[in-house]
């Protein structure tokens, strides 16, 4: 990995256009070193889905320069972000977003494939990660009769499966009971130093289990702190 996961210079993110423009994101400057577990923290609409989809290249900023894992994101073509999304980035999302017509390990292999592997490396590396989340026993059910928490497990699997510089999460245990989100919690988590992992959560639990949490608000950065350390200085 690169010495930092990410860089943004003067991004700015609008929706609308005249009277209706939003500027829904300002971020003057931020980044994060490689291999740690970052949280976006912050009420609903302070920002966090938008920043998180701009570095998971989902959206383009209006302006700004922004880089993730050594590639330009404000340069590449439509096309070259598909490409970047398949083999950088790993997505968890709050509703799971698995396809309910395959089993476990087709929904992993699924992504494994999107990405050019063989069918026999697809399947190898599926089952390798739906054992490492403890679901090998339930890689042939299809998600309508998985748990909650066993859907998500699944969903991080997927995320890993293309063995991606960086992971994120938009409110990963939002459907989560306390007991299972707690586990959520800890399987994102220990993957630090393996991947670069940023979460977009009102989740205390992950924030505190973080290396850092940038806090929200109206856009824009209000907070930049080390839990239990002292905040940092915001550039905002």
């Amino acid at each position: 990995m690169s010495q930092s996961i990410f860089e943004m210079r003067a991004v700015i993110k609008r929706y609308g256009v005249g009277v209706t423009r939003i500027e829904a994101l300002h971020i003057v400057e931020l980044d994060a070193a490689a291999g740690g577990v970052m949280v976006l923290a912050g009420p609903s609409g302070s920002g966090k889905s938008t920043l998180l989809h701009l570095i998971g290249g989902m959206d383009r900023a209006n302006s700004g320069e922004l880089y993730v894992a050594g590639n330009s994101l404000h340069s590449l073509s439509t096309a070259e972000l598909t490409v970047f999304r398949r083999h950088k980035v790993g997505f968890v999302f709050q509703a799971f977003n698995l396809m309910p017509n395959l089993t476990a390990l087709e929904n992993v292999m699924l992504a494994a494939e999107f990405a050019g592997l063989s069918s026999k490396e697809a399947k190898h590396r599926a089952s390798a990660l739906l054992e490492r989340v403890g679901l090998t026993k339930r890689a042939d059910h299809r998600p309508g009769q998985l748990s909650g928490g066993e859907q998500q497990r699944v969903a991080i699997a997927r995320a890993l499966v293309n063995r991606p510089a960086l992971v994120i999460a938009d409110e990963p245990t939002g459907n989560l009971d306390s007991k299972t989100g707690a586990a959520i919690i800890e399987l994102l988590t220990s993957l630090k130093g393996e991947q670069s992992v940023i979460i977009a959560s009102h989740d205390e639990r992950i924030a505190a289990a973080a290396d850092r949490v940038i806090h929200l608000a109206d856009g824009r950065i209000e907070r930049d702190e080390v839990p239990g350390g002292a905040p940092q200085k915001a550039s905002v």
